[in-house]
């Protein structure tokens, strides 16, 4: 029951009425975000200040687009149904693989940005209607 809870379908939604010209200012929005990546990061090695200024970009977007139309974060995929059962489920599979991995030859490789991730993934796909 408890593994059947979790791979439930959800409720089928009707699709969202958004005009092209906001999907595509969207899309090119990301592909510039990815682009930028390339000249601060790598070639500028601004680090930092692409990171925090990226962020803040498209947190303030998703706040004013989610203060103009409060169904904007369910049409993107995060909901609520099911975060309780991820949650659970997913938990102590992160509470044993993230400390062993400290313990193994993959820790001398592994970068510190990986910890944040891991960590916010698995709140990510259970917001995620995918």
């Amino acid at each position: 029951m408890f593994i059947a809870s979790i791979f439930r379908p959800s409720a089928p939604r009707k699709p969202p009425k958004y005009s092209d010209k906001r999907r595509w200012f969207e899309i090119l929005a990301v592909f510039i975000t990815g682009a930028l990546k390339y000249l601060f990061m790598d070639w500028l090695e601004l680090r930092a200040f692409y990171i925090i200024s990226a962020c803040l970009i498209w947190m303030v977007y998703i706040l004013r687009r989610f203060q103009a139309e409060k169904q904007i974060l369910t049409d993107w995929g995060f909901q609520k149904d099911g975060f309780t059962t991820t949650l659970l489920f997913s938990a102590p599979v992160g509470l044993l693989i993230i400390p062993g991995l400290f313990f193994t030859d993959i820790s001398k490789n592994m970068s510190w940005n990986i910890i944040p991730v891991m960590a916010l993934y698995p709140f990510w796909g259970s917001f995620s209607n995918l």
